[in-house]
């Protein structure tokens, strides 16, 4: 019986509680899966790099991102139970993977969050005349920085990984500014890989301005969008025995692929893989015949079905990726982390 005003109070505060909490993650999941992999998809990536770092290069990486600013608040109260009562190791290997997904979890800290980083809009043009017609010379797609910087958010995803590696060498830098820098090119390496942070389709009609459909974001998908479908290929595991087992299976399909991939630490490589991947298997004839359909009707709003073939053949180029940029982000890690 609730009929004391304390106990009233208290069982007021607990739920009010709650549904804070609830919202949060409703809040988060919404935001998450409109900017890049699912948090355990990043975590799935940081593994496979985890797996190819030596002992040596890991202790480096973890004790240069236990100097973050916000360590204390987004890594250590985030820990699970399991982690927070296990080895040092196992915290260790956590912290790493926890870096991964930081810079979205940081998307609510102005002085962090920078939404231009995270993909480069290739264009893809369906037809030769929307390519004709359209002025996209707003579009930034430069691969290289800037003599100079007037504004860091407006770099892209290939100009942001450059920035990072150069913070990283830098001797001005201070180690709790690298440490943000390494959570950015951790979270960067993995978000290329995902074909739609490469690219953005663009018409003259339904498509037409400088996002064009802003990387699938804008192409309903049984509820959701084609872009949010391609982030949660990898899945969301939450415990590092399943954020393992799921990398650990990508590698026994697709690690010789990622030892190759260490051949090109190029980003704009990268970058014109995973375009080239967006062309020819996120952006399918069945879904550009549903927007040149809209686009000649004069419709605004593009919804399409995807077969379980589409899906099956994107979960096997989204675990191919992850693989690839895992070793490649091993390389860079092993490059970039100071002395």
């Amino acid at each position: 019986m609730l009929d004391h005003p304390s106990a009233i109070l208290k069982y007021c505060l607990t739920l009010k509680h709650l549904l804070i909490v609830l919202l949060s993650w409703s809040l988060a999941i919404a935001t998450e899966t409109a900017y890049a992999w699912s948090p355990g998809g990043h975590r799935v990536v940081a593994y496979v790099a985890w797996l190819q770092l030596d002992n040596e290069t890991r202790a480096k990486a973890v004790e240069l991102i236990k100097q973050h600013e916000r360590y204390e608040e987004d890594f250590v109260e985030r820990m699970p139970p399991s982690v927070a009562d296990g080895s040092q190791e196992t915290k260790d290997q956590w912290s790493f993977l926890q870096a991964a997904t930081w810079p979205d979890i940081a998307r609510s800290e102005p002085q962090f969050h920078h939404a231009k980083w995270h993909y480069v809009n290739y264009p893809y043009f369906v037809r030769p005349e929307d390519k004709a017609a359209l002025d996209l010379s707003r579009v930034n797609v430069e691969a290289e920085l800037p003599a100079t910087i007037t504004d860091e958010n407006d770099l892209n995803i290939l100009q942001a990984m450059l920035l990072n590696e150069q913070m990283l060498h830098s001797d001005s830098s201070t180690n709790q500014q690298k440490a943000i820098h390494l959570c950015w090119l951790m979270h960067l390496v993995g978000d290329l890989h995902q074909p739609l942070h490469s690219t953005a389709l663009f018409t003259t009609g339904v498509f037409n301005d400088a996002d064009g459909d802003r990387g699938g974001n804008q192409i309903e998908v049984d509820g959701s969008n084609l872009h949010s479908i391609w982030d949660n290929l990898l899945g969301n595991p939450t415990t590092i025995g399943n954020i393992g087992s799921r990398a650990e299976d990508a590698l026994d399909e697709f690690a010789q692929q990622g030892s190759k991939a260490t051949q090109s630490m190029d980003g704009l490589i990268w970058a014109q893989e995973s375009h080239q991947l967006a062309k020819e298997a996120a952006y399918t004839k069945a879904i550009t015949d549903v927007v040149l359909q809209r686009d000649d009707d004069g419709g605004s709003s593009i919804s399409v079905r995807l077969p379980q073939e589409y899906m099956t053949n994107a979960g096997s180029i989204a675990r191919e990726r992850a693989v690839e940029a895992g070793f490649r982000l091993a390389k860079a890690i092993e490059e970039t982390i100071p002395e």
